[in-house]
């Protein structure tokens, strides 16, 4: 008996102990996860003050079991760059340089003497010449404006400072022929052909000494004891007559380049570090006890100043196209920054991280690539989006912000609004976007003024406008090729929430009724007695006969003197105006349906993509995809692409089939806020509200295999 009683202890002892063991180790699973989570907060906050080696840190203590989106979007950001390129051969990189007349190419120097092009958009190389190795040298490479000569000199560090290893060497470019030497002793800290490719001026790496030599006869035309920043591009003025520099009392100043001597003062300035000057549009552009500062160059009168992030600039260009500065400064020993401000006002326009070595910075002023230069590999951004973009003004305040746009039928037939200068009178404009001159002659269309809210059919065959805001007045615009036609107007008995055309066009939607599009006549009501309308809310007709709506659903709870609101998506049946189902998205600002309205996409402030299963809303799967709240989204027509904007100035696409990103659209310096996508499927529009413009592109993703 005791034996049993013994038995029996023991066997509950064990009971406890594997309970006890369960607990422990549910507890330590449990604190393995908060330490995930807690890595990747450190992560996110590593990114936002561009740490990039702190977040490359954080990211790798997380277990490989879970790493979640979260773990996967950060991570993509450590590595933003488009291409990287590895040398041909063994030999390390030693220098690049824009080709300037080749879109997308630039100039290599390899240690085994190989002077090379690479092809910054599909990384192809091709030979051009070699000249004698020198490894372990510093390769300077300058080549001229009309892409036919290229100047090479060669430099070491010694501990006293800089010694010349080889003199500048000029070569044709096409066939590598020697066409001459310099006979310059000094060790080169950099070198610039003039516009005109007929003289090369020279910075000393050890004093503040300028050279200007002639590129037919090698004769030496002057030197000068100028103190000209270190990183220099666009020195010389468009004509070759004048060399912009900075003298030893900081002050910016013009010489002549016929003798070196003082042309005009500009104005005075702390030492600058690196400068870009742009001598067609009169900018440029400083790096200043920390600061890019943007000057007229013809006044030297300050446009901006912006901080970049950082330190050690060790980079500054130009991108023409866009008006564009980038800068490269040091983050740490092993992280660099790369910045794109706005070249008129500085914004700052976005920032991606480089991990590892760099040399230096190359940016083609033409086609906006970056590329730095590491040893082992080129490291490549694209700072120009390859799609083709133009713009349309949008004027006034117009027509409600998520409706402001529209394709009607065409890829080239376009809706926007326009508002008077007095604001009293906001009039819809169809614009040919094949026609320079369609801005200033647009198509008026035939309805009320001032409209407010617009929807359009997916084919753009009919067009329903709301005359003003909190109107109870709806006109009916018909589009017939070029032709526009008001086919009715009626009036509603309850204040028009938003308006939506269903997908063929036979019905309207309110938010509190449903009408039939030519009568008016009232086909159903929804009740919405515990809903509330919200500023970010919107609405999308799921198929022709559901509806899903982004609103806050509203309760007062006992004792209370105000309503407890809850964001929500509902669905609605439009027939009968039965709410189908309501879930709670306290996120939610974005909604939009697949084209076979079995999904949904919902974007929200928590910078989330959720796809929903658009019969009962339930999350199917969520992603990170952007840096701030996700104001609007679209499916494509006809390929498995979704398209989102973002408060982080970014318009990017992804397969939405794999959630890869798949192509991404900058560059521009107020936050996008809603999409729309012509019906063939080849073009998108964005409307901005903060710069009452719309920017219209041809996405190469469009175009392309999105498997």
């Amino acid at each position: 008996q005791l034996a049993r009683k013994n038995a029996r202890i023991a066997e509950e002892n064990a009971s406890v102990a594997r309970a006890s063991e369960k607990i422990a180790l549910q507890e330590k699973e449990e604190a393995r996860r908060l330490a995930a989570k807690a890595q990747i907060a450190l992560a996110d906050s590593a990114a936002r003050d561009l740490d990039g080696e702190s977040m490359q840190r954080a990211l790798e203590a997380v277990p490989q079991d879970l790493r979640d989106h979260s773990w996967k979007y950060l991570e993509g950001k450590l590595d933003t760059s488009h291409l990287s390129v590895l040398p041909k051969g063994k030999a390390a990189f030693a220098a690049i340089v824009a080709h300037p007349k080749k879109a997308g190419v630039f100039i290599t120097a390899q240690e085994d003497g190989w002077l090379r092009t690479v092809n910054a958009n599909t990384g192809k190389i091709e030979d051009l010449f070699k000249v004698d190795p020198a490894p372990g040298k510093e390769w300077i490479l300058a080549v001229s404006n009309d892409g036919q000569s290229l100047g090479i000199t060669l430099r070491t560090t010694t501990s006293t400072g800089f010694v010349c290893e080889r003199p500048p060497q000029i070569y044709r470019l096409i066939d590598g022929a020697k066409l001459l030497e310099i006979p310059s002793q000094l060790a080169v800290h950099s070198m610039h052909f003039s516009p005109d490719g007929l003289s090369l001026l020279i910075k000393d790496a050890n004093s503040t000494l300028l050279q200007l030599w002639d590129t037919q006869t090698a004769q030496l035309r002057w030197a000068v004891p100028y103190a000209i920043p270190p990183i220099t591009t666009g020195a010389f003025s468009e004509d070759s007559s004048r060399i912009l520099v900075q003298a030893e009392n900081t002050q910016l100043a013009e010489i002549d380049t016929t003798n070196g001597s003082l042309v005009r003062e500009l104005t005075k300035s702390s030492i600058a570090h690196s400068y870009y000057r742009h001598p067609k549009v009169n900018r440029m552009f400083f790096s200043e006890n920390g600061l890019l500062r943007g000057r007229d160059s013809l006044s030297g009168q300050l446009l901006f100043e912006s901080r970049p992030a950082g330190s050690g600039l060790f980079g500054l260009g130009y991108i023409t196209k866009g008006a564009q500065v980038v800068t490269a400064t040091v983050r740490s020993d092993g992280c660099s920054i790369l910045q794109l401000w706005a070249g008129q006002t500085g914004a700052l326009l976005q920032s991606v991280l480089s991990l590892g070595e760099r040399r230096r910075m190359a940016l083609h002023p033409m086609t906006g690539e970056a590329v730095i230069l590491q040893s082992a590999a080129l490291k490549i951004w694209r700072f120009q989006s390859s799609s083709h973009m133009r713009e349309a003004r949008v004027t006034g305040w117009g027509v409600s912000k998520k409706e402001a746009t529209a394709f009607l039928g065409e890829p080239w037939r376009f809706l926007r609004s326009n508002t008077s200068s007095s604001f009293a009178d906001t009039r819809l404009e169809v614009l040919d976007l094949r026609d320079p001159k369609s801005e200033q002659n647009p198509t008026y269309l035939p309805a009320a003024s001032p409209s407010r809210t617009v929807s359009t059919t997916p084919d753009g065959s009919l067009i329903a406008v709301g005359s003003e805001e909190g109107s109870k007045s709806i006109d009916i615009v018909q589009r017939k090729q070029d032709t526009y036609s008001k086919i009715a107007t009626w009036k509603v008995d309850k204040r028009v929430f938003q308006l939506r055309l269903s997908p063929d066009g036979t019905r309207v939607w309110t938010g509190p009724g449903l009408y039939d599009t030519l009568t008016g006549r009232l086909l159903s009501s929804f009740e919405r007695s515990d809903i509330r309308q919200v500023e970010n809310g919107t609405s999308r007709w799921v198929d022709s006969k559901r509806i899903v709506e982004v609103a806050a659903f509203r309760e007062r709870k006992q004792g209370a003197t105000l309503d407890t609101l809850y964001p929500a998506l509902f669905l609605w049946e439009a027939d009968t105006g039965t709410r189908l189902t309501c879930v709670l998205s306290p996120f939610a600002i974005s909604i939009a349906a697949s084209p076979d309205g079995l999904l949904l996409a919902e974007g929200g402030s928590d910078r989330l993509i959720r796809i929903r299963n658009a019969q009962t809303l339930e999350v199917v799967s969520q992603f990170r995809a952007h840096d701030g709240a996700v104001t609007d989204l679209a499916w494509h027509p006809k390929l498995p692409l979704l398209v989102s904007l973002s408060d982080d100035l970014s318009v990017k696409i992804w397969n939405s089939s794999t959630q890869q990103l798949l192509e991404e659209l900058r560059g521009f310096g107020a936050p996008p806020e809603s999409v729309v996508i012509s019906g063939d499927g080849s073009t998108l529009g964005v409307f901005f509200s903060k710069e009452w413009k719309s920017r219209i592109w041809e996405p190469a993703s469009f175009h392309a295999d999105t498997n």
